[in-house]
């Protein structure tokens, strides 16, 4: 496949000559998406990259925020209409999935740290035993009130994608969508994100759990391995709306809705069993306490009942 070459300033990079392609994809990101985008121009010398942001379906601002950085980061913007983050990412691997190079992919709200490509770049050069990356999330709250996020820290990875943890091997589970790599070689082999999970537009409650789905089901039906890289970071922006009872809840019932899309007959293993089993045993234990924990298990519960609702009505 050829590519239309684009110059951009400092960097002058062309999409078919990057070593490492970092997608996101972004819907309605116009308010925090340019700390991102900045966390970009300030990368450190790397080997040759590229930007690749997926503009799904944005009705604000979000499409003149990216024309002013094409200009600044060796960028390019794909456009995907129909509601979806994993619709929007699968457009961007049906245009570029045959190139000769490795993925990074990442969330509009992701703000990386200055070596975030450089340090992305020499683990996937050094990994070659290794087809799936996940690297080093850490919640910003940004003087944000915490006590609610606080009330729920034990949750942090289901609610902030929250992800620290030593390098080295790891089950792909723990694996999160804001910060992952894959090689190419994988999804040039035709692996694909599913439609029916993740963030989308036109389902306020959608499953969560797409990024873990994909990497589960890759490693199940590839065989291959995957690694934690400690030293990629990024700082996940939480937002005001994202510190408060409402959206951890929800998060919860999100979470459960999507944990019955990856554990539906044909996708279950053994560490799927054991954890709805903790699930179940935890609510029992906790049903009367009104904790933070029973709470969120109560929740979960409800979004895991209604997944498997959803699969049997399908």
């Amino acid at each position: 496949m050829s590519f239309q070459p684009f110059v951009s300033a400092p960097f002058g990079a062309r999409i078919d000559q990057a070593e490492l392609l970092i997608v996101f994809a972004t819907h309605n990101g116009a308010g925090w998406i340019e700390r991102t985008l900045e966390g970009y121009a300030r990368q450190r010398p790397a080997p040759p990259w590229a930007l690749v942001v997926i503009d799904n379906g944005s009705t604000d601002e979000t499409a003149e925020v990216l024309t002013r950085y094409q200009g600044v980061l060796p960028l390019l913007v794909l456009n995907e209409e129909r509601p979806g983050k994993n619709v929007a990412l699968n457009r961007a691997l049906t245009l570029l999935g045959d190139t000769n190079c490795n993925f990074v992919f990442t969330d509009d709200d992701a703000v990386p740290e200055p070596d975030f490509v450089e340090r992305w770049s020499d683990t996937l050069s050094r990994q070659c035993d290794h087809s799936l990356f996940g690297g080093t999330i850490i919640p910003y709250f940004d003087g944000l009130d915490h006590r609610i996020p606080n009330r729920y820290e034990a949750f942090h990875a289901e609610i902030y994608a929250r992800n620290i943890r030593p390098e080295g091997a790891i089950e792909p589970r723990w694996i999160f969508g804001p910060n992952m790599a894959v090689s190419g070689a994988v999804i040039r082999a035709g692996h694909r994100f599913n439609e029916e999970i993740g963030p989308s537009s036109a389902d306020p409650s959608y499953p969560m759990g797409s990024e873990t789905e994909f990497c589960v089901r890759v490693a199940q039906e590839a065989g291959v391995s995957a690694w934690f890289a400690a030293l990629p970071r990024v700082l996940h922006i939480v937002r005001d709306s994202q510190a408060t009872e409402q959206f951890v809840l929800q998060r919860a019932f999100r979470h459960g809705r999507g944990f019955a899309q990856i554990a539906k007959p044909g996708t279950t293993s053994r560490w799927v069993k054991l954890k709805s089993d903790l699930r179940l045993a935890l609510l029992r234990m906790v049903a009367l306490t009104g904790s933070a924990r029973a709470k969120w298990n109560k929740a979960w519960l409800e979004g895991y009942r209604s997944g498997v609702r959803r699969d049997r009505s399908a």
